[in-house]
């Protein structure tokens, strides 16, 4: 399914610079097995077709991509590649022209990475290892980092399944090298490394280091660089961090704004992969927090994961085991039935075991709770408070308020709670 999109996607970034050519290819033909009493054939089928519609630069269109004769054709999907001929020519004209993120992620992302393009080395083909910028590797970033110049350097590589830290480490790194020159730093700087200790669990700080490259500040580990994380926080600094510097670097005239307001589309395979299951119940909040306006398509077998869904969000991809509706705040035990063997342990003993906390519901759904909770037990305070109390008890009231008001998406809550408010208060 995600190939299938990828394809599609590709009409948009087979026309950006760098972002990485995808066409059909032999993996992507269905193939028939047909078979006698002495002999076996195998036989391609053709045409394989891909047809998508959506927006692309805010106009909706419609486009098919085709695999006829060993050759993608181009006639069907023209229309895509033109709008993002002329948005190329208008963000090169005007950088308030808002321009999407889109990437992807396969399930390769850590361990095969694409070519170096700034890499001083000439010798070998090797795709990058995961490893910090060291010093001797400084100077040449720097000195190609002019490349990172362009706006569109935020599609290297865009709709390639591999991530690469290294370039978003170069990118640190020569954000870092801007600031020292200046004595302050840029916005986009501050905003990624916000985004990178938001996402990041138990993460205290984020720091550019000129030898060890990206280093993160743990409560329980201290001070690691990037290639001595645990499987999972690689992993997260890695995707976040790579899509923070995309947006920053796509659309750095947003300053403060620019994970909230940049759209885009992002492919992620297996979303739960290598994440301990505390993550796994956080990983969509926090993807979704960070880039509202993103349209995120992963995969999962996690039901922690599709436990933190909302509804309509969900689909399952094989009609043999049936249909899930609304999964956010079901039970884990609901949500697995399905999705694992019978003879698995309960759910409930794996997540009690690794640390996850009431795993019958949600963690937003927690929160949601726990703020409706300190909301009602200060307006129960107020029918036995003085006028000072009463002052003092409005000033949290207020700040409580502003959490209410975070969960835009559900009004039911806001509303209930709103008027419980003006009833206690009068107004």
């Amino acid at each position: 399914m995600l190939e299938a999109l990828s394809v599609a996607m590709a009409s948009l970034t087979n026309a950006l610079p760098d972002a990485g050519k995808r066409n059909f290819t032999d993996a992507d033909v269905r193939i028939v097995l047909h078979q006698t009493e002495d002999t076996e054939r195998i036989e391609e089928q053709l045409p394989v077709e891909v047809e998508a519609n959506g927006l692309v630069f805010g106009k909706r269109t419609s486009w098919k991509r085709q695999l006829r004769n060993k050759r993608t054709t181009t006639a069907l999907d023209k229309n895509v590649r033109e709008l993002a001929e002329s948005a190329l020519s208008a963000a090169r004209n005007d950088l308030n022209y808002l321009m999407p993120l889109v990437c992807y992620f396969g399930t390769r992302r850590l361990f095969s990475q694409p070519k170096d393009m700034l890499s001083s080395d000439k010798t070998t083909n090797e795709t990058l290892k995961p490893t910090p910028i060291m010093e001797s590797d400084t100077g040449f970033a720097i000195e190609k980092g002019k490349a990172f110049r362009s706006r569109l350097a935020g599609y290297w590589y865009a709709n390639d399944a591999r991530t690469s830290p290294k370039l978003l480490q170069r990118w640190l790194m020569l954000e870092q090298q801007r600031a020292f020159s200046k004595g302050k730093e840029t916005y986009i700087f501050f905003m990624v490394k916000t985004a990178l200790r938001r996402c990041i669990a138990d993460c205290t700080g984020v720091k550019v280091d000129p030898l060890l490259g990206l280093v993160i500040d743990t409560k329980q580990g201290g001070r690691l660089p990037f290639d001595r994380l645990s499987d999972g926080q690689p992993t997260i600094a890695a995707m976040v961090g790579e899509l923070a510097w995309r947006a920053a670097q796509l659309n750095p005239n947003l300053r403060e704004d620019v994970f909230k307001k940049t759209p885009g589309i992002v492919l992620i395979d297996e979303l739960d992969m290598h994440l301990h299951p505390t993550w796994q119940r956080r990983i969509v909040e926090d993807l979704r927090g960070l880039f509202p306006e993103v349209q995120f398509i992963a995969t999962t077998h996690s039901p922690l994961v599709v436990q933190s869904m909302r509804e309509g969000e969900v689909i399952q991809l094989d009609p043999a085991m049936g249909t899930i509706a609304n999964t956010e705040n079901r039970p884990l035990e609901t949500i697995v039935k399905g999705l694992m063997l019978p003879k698995d342990p309960s759910i409930d003993d794996v997540t009690k075991l690794m640390g996850v906390s009431e795993p019958e519901t949600s963690q937003r759904y927690g929160e949601m709770k726990g703020v409706a909770t300190q909301l009602l037990s200060l307006l129960e305070r107020i029918k036995k408070a003085d006028p000072q109390e009463r002052e003092r008890v409005k000033d949290e009231v207020a700040g409580v308020m502003k959490e209410v008001r975070t969960y835009s998406d559900n009004p039911a809550f806001q509303a209930f709670l709103e008027m419980r408010r003006i009833a206690a208060f009068g107004e």
